[in-house]
């Protein structure tokens, strides 16, 4: 007895065929994420994750290596511009040395300067108000009337104040004290006149003058031969400062003072 082996039917379908990648994807493409072609994520939540750190050590590794490939740029940058600096501090330094050096040099030439300054100083607060009083007392004895005799005169200088304050005219009293004009000087004169019309043309003289301002009797006493005794005083009016210091003496330090005269500069000097 014989064992018999059935052969298959052969048929002339084709064998179906695998389908390739590309269909693969565009199926995927195709299907709907509801439907019953979805795909499912196969891998397991911890290769996920090491997915994940894997990416975030990539991203700290690229940031380690740019710190330490600018680090070393910016350093060397500030060090540059360290040393710039220096060069620079150490140049100023060396011109300032020279300069301090240089007015080490010309200490004596700004000491006798200043010195020069005070005494610039001193010559124009005390020769600025001289007063030519030569030329006073000269214009004062052409001034007297007939009889008139001075027996003792003192000449002084006042502060020469554009705005006469009572120490001025305590200094040289005049018929008015609250009234009293600029002056540069005063001449306190006593003498004898043979009578007091004499005395009163001398103040009259002395008023006329333009060298002459505020002229003041204090006091007339009568002796017994009939003379009149006289004192008083008269000021010197500003026109009688010398001048002569005038162009070397600084502008700076030469007192303020505003000089006009008195009275009217056509005015004579006699009586």
């Amino acid at each position: 007895m014989t064992d018999t082996i059935p052969v298959p039917a052969a048929t002339d379908a084709p064998e179906p065929r695998r389908p390739s990648r590309r269909g693969r994807a565009r199926a995927a493409e195709g299907a709907s994420p509801t439907g019953s072609g979805s795909m499912v994520n196969l891998l397991s939540p911890w290769v996920v994750e090491e997915n994940r750190v894997h990416q975030l050590r990539k991203r700290f590794v690229v940031a380690a290596i740019a710190v330490v490939v600018v680090m070393p740029l910016v350093w060397v940058g500030l060090h540059l511009e360290i040393i710039r600096s220096q060069e620079e501090l150490r140049g100023d330094q060396a011109v300032a040395d020279g300069l301090q050096a240089q007015i080490a040099e010309l200490g004596p030439v700004r000491s006798y300067s200043a010195s020069v300054g005070v005494r610039g100083a001193l010559i124009g607060t005390t020769m600025a108000s001289e007063v030519a009083f030569s030329r006073a007392l000269t214009s004062l004895n052409s001034l007297l009337p007939d009889g008139v005799v001075l027996d003792s005169t003192t000449a002084a200088t006042v502060p020469l104040d554009e705005v006469p304050t009572l120490e001025t005219a305590a200094a040289c009293p005049g018929p008015d004290p609250f009234g009293a004009k600029t002056m540069a000087g005063c001449v306190t004169l006593s003498g004898t006149a043979p009578t007091r019309e004499a005395v009163s043309k001398l103040v009259m003289a002395l008023g006329r003058s333009s060298l002459f301002v505020e002229p003041f009797v204090e006091t007339t006493t009568t002796d017994d031969e009939d003379q009149v005794t006289f004192s008083g005083s008269v000021g010197l009016d500003p026109l009688l400062l010398s001048g002569r210091y005038a162009g070397l003496v600084p502008e700076s330090a030469a007192p303020a003072a505003t000089v006009t005269p008195s009275s009217d500069t056509a005015a004579q000097d006699a009586p």
